[in-house]
């Protein structure tokens, strides 16, 4: 089964920083990437410079695109679709009704949730209501978004993680990278990895300095790092075959 990668939560717990870090390393890996979005706003628009970025709404119309796309692009080798936060309640509504998972499911595509968390209670109230309503349909993924701080007090020790474990969904860390930082990478209107290169180009070496580029580097680096220390997360990222 191929995968598609969906992100799934809270508004601003770091769903399209994650998403853009997964783009960084598919593209260095070669691999041809759907990547979409949904809502007002792309947030992947700097990765543009190398692929198409595709707008999806949660109506039957985008999904019959979609899917028909899909099948047609039998050269693709993962999704990507980073969906705006809060989304859950309207998601939940159009999966009923057109069953969007079983329909990806029949042309080969197998769905992995990526919600990221942070501290606070409303990331695991999402995180319910998505497991409750689809269960073992998908895969799931959690990431600890270290940003927020290194305790996450309503997902540790507590039945939502174990109940995470039970359905075969994994959790990582994504480690912090400082506010400051984020805030040049977001002037520079680049993509991570050309904001952590050693010799970007000049509109980039204008916004984001040496230390900055080097701190980059190595927040993506640990990233890569432990992706590629668990099997699981390879496959439920598209990155093992």
């Amino acid at each position: 089964m191929k995968r598609i990668i969906i992100t799934a939560g809270d508004a601003r717990v770091g769903k399209s920083t994650t998403s853009k870090l997964l783009l960084d390393l598919y593209l260095e890996e070669g691999l041809n990437v759907y990547a979409a979005y949904g809502g007002h706003r792309n947030k992947l628009e700097a990765y543009e410079k190398y692929l198409t970025i595709h707008k999806f709404n949660l109506q039957r119309g985008d999904y019959d695109e979609f899917l028909a796309s899909l099948e047609m692009l039998d050269d693709i080798d993962v999704v990507l679709m980073d969906m705006p936060g809060q989304i859950l309640p309207e998601f939940i509504k159009f999966n009923r009704s057109i069953h969007f998972l079983e329909g990806l499911y029949s042309i080969g595509y197998r769905v992995t949730f990526l919600h990221p968390i942070s501290s606070r209670t409303d990331c695991i109230d999402y995180l319910k209501e998505l497991i409750e309503e689809l269960s073992d349909e998908a895969d799931y993924v959690i990431v600890k978004n270290q940003y927020f701080g290194a305790r996450f007090p309503y997902y540790d020790g507590k039945a939502i993680e174990f109940a995470i474990n039970n359905l075969g969904g994994i959790t990582m860390f994504l480690r912090a990278l400082s506010k400051f930082v984020y805030a040049k990478l977001d002037e520079a209107g680049c993509t991570y990895a050309d904001g952590g290169a050693k010799a970007p180009e000049a509109q980039v070496s204008r916004v984001i300095a040496v230390i900055e580029r080097s701190f980059i580097f190595s927040w993506r680096n640990q990233f890569r790092s432990i992706l590629y220390s668990e099997p699981k997360l390879l496959k439920y990222f598209g990155l093992s075959f």
